[in-house]
């Protein structure tokens, strides 16, 4: 089964296609491409109730990159933050990778796909993982043609993005890097995939077509 976390989205501050980091995405982009033939490496946890998290590495070969056209439409379903986004007409990345969930509680998680997750406006919460709730804020909207854009299946899509952690976390990275800073064992897993990580952070500009806040509808 399908499962689809939707990340926080955050708008950062009214701009022009022309000045942002579409041409940032577009590397992410053919960066994760490259590595769709070197095959998944997959770690296996079963926690304290027996269910089974995999953390994968790689790229599964059903991702593909498409071409951005000036029509397409994208939606997104915001939990939170939609205000931000109406206002600034940007997105950014959430801090989680895309998630798999199977049966019995387990998860996949796929660390190396990360970013900006997208569906289409005829595509309904429930089948990208959210709750079946009729008035789930959404944004529609259209993005430059040079942003890179994978299909990650059918009804899901990504703009590739280093996660957005936390400032704290990213205060103590920085402390450790300058060996300032004694992390814990998972605080170092993830200060190593960040130093490794080939992936740059993107903001990325939207047109807001259409919007529903609170179960209301607007079109700009």
């Amino acid at each position: 089964m399908m499962f689809w976390l939707v990340p926080g989205v955050f708008a950062h501050q009214n701009c022009s296609f022309s000045i942002r980091t579409e041409d940032q995405s577009s590397k992410n982009a053919e960066i994760l491409v490259t590595q769709i033939e070197h095959g998944l490496k997959t770690k296996k946890i079963v926690d304290t109730i027996e269910k089974t998290l995999s953390t994968i590495t790689g790229v599964p070969k059903t991702v593909k990159k498409i071409e951005v056209q000036p029509a397409i439409v994208f939606r997104q379903y915001v939990g939170h933050g939609i205000d931000e986004i109406i206002e600034r007409s940007e997105l950014k990345s959430g801090n989680l990778p895309y998630i798999i969930a199977g049966g019995g509680g387990s998860r996949e998680f796929y660390e190396s796909l990360t970013g900006v997750f997208l569906t289409s406006p005829n595509v309904s919460p429930s089948e990208v993982g959210l709750p079946a709730n009729k008035n789930y804020d959404y944004v529609d909207f259209v993005i430059h043609t040079n942003t890179g854009l994978l299909q990650i299946e059918e009804k899901i899509f990504l703009i590739p993005g280093m996660p957005e952690h936390p400032q704290w976390l990213i205060d103590r990275y920085q402390k450790w890097i300058k060996n300032d800073y004694n992390p814990s064992s998972e605080e170092v897993e993830i200060f190593e995939k960040m130093k490794l990580s080939k992936i740059e952070r993107v903001l990325i500009p939207i047109k807001i077509l259409q919007y529903r806040k609170n179960g209301s509808v607007v079109k700009l």
